[in-house]
């Protein structure tokens, strides 16, 4: 069996080097070798692994899971080296493994692949320069005032440098395409694909639709039009405004079109804001107080306690949005006590006075993001995208998110990948969710099949698997304990996936991705429970769905959010 492994995964490879030489070059030949030189070695290990530890071979759990992490520890660090030197598309991928994509890797490379939300390698300001000044016709300093050179950010097709407008100042990112970013990425899916084909052949229809979009990304103009879209469509909803006093509002940059082209990209600077690396790094820090422990031993015990529940297949849920609000308070009062003492020359005396009342003695902090509502309201606002407006980013990792103060505001980003479905194909999509939320397989089948979604003997309970491991859960309660790979595998082997609209593989995408940010925060959540209103309300609008008295409306949002521990 290892030498079948091998010698296929040799011949994907062989494949997947013929393609990018014929298509596009050698150099994108070299790129495909140098990642075969760990995907097949690796892919190789973890096959061999997975045979050598199954239960019928007499093998406990303890140590299958040793087994694993052990591979987990050696492999991690040789994938994301790989990454550093290869960049292009294989970034997007160490993106996705950050973002617990799926729930698909275990903690040790999700920690990993995280310098990769928001320290991704990046190019020399001479060539920045160079492509400004070749896109916008003239001087750098004829359009823009203090254009730093230290790149504010860094992705996987370009980098984001802070400037002022010459003229006004108004404040603004740019965002410059690297150069023969799109050959590169061009060669890399199709290295990737390849090497799916012969070894998961269950996620080419994924990588086949991954790759249209993402061919989107390398027109900046589209991009611009994509903001403008998609930020006006967000201005029009009240409760994205965060007025209330416990909402999380919602903001997109607009883009200022007349310095945008193919490869440059201008928009208004969110401000002040930080990653959102770095805001959940200061939570850390502000729960760490809390506990009375150091950020070092709080992650460290987290991280055993992940690795414990990842190996017994448990969901760890954290504290919900009541529960979060009581901490939040609790640091608002400590810096409001700590500036009030401040005001009589007294705040050397704060620590005493938390000491006395046996409260932890904080540093003046923000306060934590309620990190409950903030999952509730980006799988909110991207149900809405999806459901109400019928366009909506296809990429929503953790680095194209933004906290921005004052005020409780998220900042989406990166608006390359947007999808636009119609009206049809909205409503298709509604009566799939709806059909989840109801547990009725016969419907769930009915519309994957609307879907365009097939496989070789329509097997009905193979095909609602599916559809709620793509738009419900994909927990190992849902996945009948196995890994998320090996669970697709025993699905394939079942009733083999013959064909999926690719319309639709985005939505899913997005479902996963959104669960899999809940899963890292400990917010465990259902995709299809909490964007069922939406789809509930566009089928009310069809006449497919009788209307509801206000009272009702809200019962059932009340609920659906219940059902999907949307606390609020």
């Amino acid at each position: 069996m290892l030498r079948a492994i091998g010698g296929a995964a040799t011949v994907g490879g062989a494949a997947a080097s013929y393609v990018a030489v014929d298509t596009f070059g050698y150099d994108n030949l070299k790129r495909s070798m140098s990642y075969n030189q760990v995907a097949i070695p690796g892919f190789v290990a973890y096959k061999y692994t997975d045979w050598k530890t199954k239960p019928e071979r007499g093998v406990s759990p303890e140590e299958r899971n040793a087994a694993f992490a052990k591979l987990d520890e050696e492999w991690a660090g040789k994938a994301l080296e790989k990454i550093y030197e290869l960049r292009g598309f294989y970034v997007k991928n160490g993106q996705m493994i950050a973002g617990n994509v799926g729930d698909a890797a275990p903690p040790i490379w999700q920690d990993t692949m995280k310098p990769l939300l928001d320290d991704c390698p990046n190019i020399p300001f001479e060539v920045v320069k160079g492509v400004v000044e070749k896109d916008l016709g003239g001087d750098i300093d004829d359009f823009f005032d203090d254009f730093e050179t230290k790149p504010l950010a860094a992705a996987s097709i370009g980098q984001v440098h802070r400037a002022r407008v010459k003229g006004t100042g108004e404040r603004v990112v740019v965002k410059v395409q690297y150069p023969g970013v799109e050959g590169v990425f061009r060669g890399d899916v199709r290295t990737i694909k390849t090497f799916c084909q012969l070894a998961m052949p269950e996620h080419v229809p994924v990588f086949d639709e991954i790759e249209k979009q993402f061919m989107t990304e390398f027109d900046y103009v589209k991009e611009a039009e994509n903001l403008s879209m998609i930020s006006a469509n967000i201005a029009k909803e009240p409760k994205f405004l965060g007025k209330g006093a416990h909402e999380i509002g919602i903001v997109v940059p607009k883009p200022i079109t007349k310095l945008c082209t193919k490869n440059v990209l201008t928009m208004e600077e969110l401000h002040p804001a930080q990653k959102l690396a770095d805001g959940l790094k200061e939570d850390l820090g502000t729960f760490a107080k809390l506990r009375g422990m150091t950020p070092e031993a709080l992650t460290e015990e987290e991280r055993k306690l992940d690795e414990q529940a990842w190996a017994e297949g448990r969901e760890r849920e954290g504290p919900g949005a009541a529960e979060m609000d009581k901490v939040i308070g609790f640091v608002d009062q400590s810096n409001s006590a700590r500036q009030w003492l401040g005001r009589f020359g007294l705040g050397w005396a704060y620590p005493a006075l938390a000491r006395t009342m046996g409260a932890p003695v904080l540093e003046k902090a923000r306060a934590p993001m309620n990190h409950a509502r903030m999952v509730d309201r980006l799988l909110e606002v991207h149900g809405h995208e999806i459901f109400v407006d019928g366009a909506f980013n296809g990429d929503p990792h953790p680095g194209n998110f933004l906290l921005v103060q004052p005020g409780n505001m998220i900042g989406l980003i990166d608006y390359g990948q947007v999808k636009v479905m119609t009206l049809e194909q909205r409503l298709v999509l509604a009566r799939l969710i709806k059909a989840l939320c109801d547990g009725d397989d016969e419907k769930i089948a009915a519309s994957m099949y609307e879907a365009g979604f097939r496989t070789k003997h329509q097997k009905q309970d193979v095909i609602c698997k599916m559809a709620r491991l793509y738009y419900d859960r994909n927990n190992k309660a849902s996945t009948e304990g196995l890994h998320v790979q090996l669970y697709l595998e025993k699905l394939q082997a079942e009733d083999p996936i013959v064909s999926q609209a690719d319309d639709y593989l985005m939505c899913g995408r997005v479902a996963v991705m959104l669960r899999g940010f809940g899963d890292a925060l400990h917010q465990p959540r259902s995709t299809a429970q909490a964007w069922l209103p939406f789809a509930e309300a566009l089928l009310r609008e069809a006449g497919e769905l009788p209307p509801a008295a206000p009272a009702e409306v809200q019962r059932r949002a009340k609920l659906a959010r219940r059902n999907s521990r949307l606390h609020k």
